[in-house]
C-alpha cells in the first residue's frame, strides 16, 4: 500500500501547491489580494468537487474492470469521462462568465479587491477545462495501476505554475512580459495544467497502457454517460456538501468578526493542504479496493482500505503536530508576504499578528482532529472505489449540514473559538459512522 499510495500521496500535495503558490505569489500585491484569490479558490471548488466526483466514478468503473481484464469496458469508460470533463469545462466557464459577479459580490469588501477577484475567477472558469482534464487523466492512469507517472505529472505542472506565477504576476521586461497582477496567477496555473494534460494524454494513448486503455473503435453510449453520472453525482454532491459547509462558516465568521476573515481562509488553506494529502491515501486505497472487488478478492479489498487509514492517520498526526508547533510561522508566512510593499491595501503589523492570533486559536482546535478527518475521507474514497457513493453522501450531509452549520449557527454568539470548537468536533463525530460503515461490509456485494 505504501509503495503505490506514496506516490499518490505526493501527486496531491503538489496537487494543493498549485492555489498555494498563487495565494503566497498574490499576497505580496496585500490584503485584497489574499481575499481575492481565497473567494475565488472557494467559488471554484464546487466545479472542481463536482470534477472529482466524475473522477472518482471514473476510477470506480476502470478499476473494477481491470481487476475483471475487461479492457474494453475500461477505454469505454475513460472515453466517456473525458467528454464529460469537457461539458463541464464549458458549464463553468458559462456560469463564470454570467454570473461570477453576482457570486463575488456575497464576499467581496472593497473595489480592488472586487477588480482582481473578478479577472482572477475570469481565467479560473475559462480555463477550468484544463484542470478537470489533468485530474481525469491522472485518474485513469491511477486506476489502471500507475502510481508514480500522476506524481511525475504534478511535479512538472507544480514547477511550471512557480515560474508562470513569477512572470505573469509581477511581469519580466527583459522577455516583454507585462505584470499582470493577481489575474497573472490564474493564467499560470491554466497554462501549466495544460501541459500537464498534454503530457498524461501521451503517457495514457502512447505508453505502456495503450494496448489495453485505446479510442479505436469506441462509440458514444448513453448507457455509459448514465453509468459515470449515477456513480460520480453521489460523490460530487458529497464534497459540494463540504463546500458548501465552508462557504456558511465563511459568512458566519465574516458577521461574528470581519477582521478575522484573512485568518480564518489562511486557515482554510492548511486545512484543505491536510485534506489533499489524505485524499493521496484515499486515491490508492478507492483503485486497489476497486480491482481487489473486480478479482473477487475481498479481504485483500478491505485490508488496502484500512491500511490506507492507518498510513493516512499516522501523516496527520505529524500535520497536526507540525501545525500546532509552528503556527504562527506558517500563518505568517503568507500574512506577511505583502509587508514591505508599499500599496495601501498592504497589511501592517497589527492585522498581521491578529491574523497569526486567529490561525493559533483555530489550529489548536482543529488541528489535533486530523487524524479522524483522516479516517473519514479515505474511508469515504474506499467506498467510492467500490462503487458505493451514496453512503458517504448520506453520512456527510446529515452531520455537516445537519448537525454542524445549525450548531455554529447557535454557537456564534460566543466569538469565533466557539465556531472553532463546533468545527473541530464535527471532524470527530464524523469519523465515527464512516467506521462503523465500512466494517459492516455491505459494500463488498455493490454491482458496477
Amino acid at each position: 500500500m505504501a509503495t503505490f499510495g506514496g506516490p499518490l500521496v505526493i501527486g496531491m500535495m503538489l496537487h494543493t501547491f498549485f492555489n498555494l503558490i498563487d495565494f503566497y505569489i498574490c499576497a505580496r500585491l496585500g490584503t485584497d489580494a489574499i481575499n481575492a484569490v481565497g473567494i475565488c479558490d472557494i467559488i471554484m471548488m464546487v466545479p472542481a468537487v463536482v470534477a472529482n466526483g466524475l473522477c472518482t466514478a471514473s476510477i470506480a468503473v476502470i478499476a473494477r474492470n481491470y481487476g475483471l481484464k475487461k479492457f474494453y469496458r475500461a477505454s469505454l469508460a475513460t472515453w466517456h469521462a473525458f467528454i464529460l470533463m469537457l461539458v463541464l469545462g464549458a458549464l463553468t466557464a458559462a456560469v463564470g462568465y454570467i454570473f461570477g459577479d453576482t457570486m463575488l459580490r456575497a464576499f467581496v469588501r472593497t473595489p480592488r479587491e472586487m477588480e482582481w477577484a473578478h479577472d482572477y475567477l475570469m481565467y479560473s472558469a475559462g480555463g477550468s477545462v484544463a484542470m478537470f482534464l489533468m485530474l481525469q487523466v491522472t485518474s485513469v492512469l491511477r486506476a489502471s495501476g500507475e502510481s508514480m507517472w500522476p506524481m511525475i505529472i504534478f511535479f512538472m505542472s507544480t514547477f511550471l505554475n512557480v515560474l508562470g506565477d513569477i512572470l505573469l504576476v509581477f511581469g519580466y521586461a527583459p522577455l516583454g512580459i507585462a505584470a499582470m497582477g493577481v489575474p497573472g496567477a490564474a493564467l499560470a496555473s491554466v497554462l501549466a495544467r495544460l501541459i500537464g494534460v498534454g503530457a498524461g494524454a501521451y503517457l495514457l494513448f502512447k505508453g505502456r497502457q495503450s494496448d489495453r486503455i485505446t479510442l479505436r473503435r469506441l462509440r458514444i453510449s448513453l448507457g455509459q454517460f448514465w453509468l459515470l453520472i449515477k456513480i460520480g453525482l453521489p460523490s460530487s454532491a458529497q464534497m459540494v456538501s463540504r463546500v458548501v459547509a465552508v462557504y456558511i462558516l465563511a459568512s458566519i465568521v465574516d458577521s461574528v468578526d470581519f477582521q478575522a476573515r484573512p485568518g480564518y481562509i489562511i486557515c482554510v488553506r492548511l486545512d484543505m493542504l491536510a485534506m489533499f494529502w489524505c485524499i493521496g491515501w484515499g486515491a490508492g486505497a478507492s483503485t486497489l479496493v476497486g480491482q481487489n472487488l473486480g478479482a473477487g478478492h475481498r479481504l485483500r479489498a478491505a485490508r488496502s482500505a484500512w491500511y490506507s487509514v492507518l498510513l493516512g492517520g499516522v501523516m496527520m498526526l505529524a500535520v497536526s503536530l507540525v501545525f500546532l508547533q509552528w503556527s504562527d510561522e506558517l500563518i505568517g508566512f503568507f500574512a506577511e508576504s505583502s509587508e514591505g510593499i508599499e500599496t495601501p491595501e498592504a497589511p501592517g503589523a497589527q492585522e498581521v499578528e491578529y491574523a497569526k492570533a486567529v490561525g493559533r486559536s483555530y489550529l489548536g482546535y482543529v488541528a489535533p482532529t486530523y487524524f479522524f478527518v483522516a479516517v473519514s475521507i479515505i474511508l469515504a474514497l474506499s467506498l467510492n472505489g467500490a462503487g458505493s457513493t451514496r453512503t458517504p453522501l448520506l453520512i456527510d450531509s446529515m452531520l455537516l449540514l445537519g448537525i454542524m452549520i445549525p450548531a455554529a449557527f447557535m454557537a456564534k454568539e460566543n466569538g469565533p473559538e466557539t465556531l472553532w470548537m463546533v468545527i473541530a468536533g464535527a471532524n470527530v463525530v464524523l469519523a465515527l459512522p464512516y467506521a462503523i460503515w465500512f466494517r459492516f461490509g455491505h459494500w463488498y456485494n455493490k454491482k458496477i
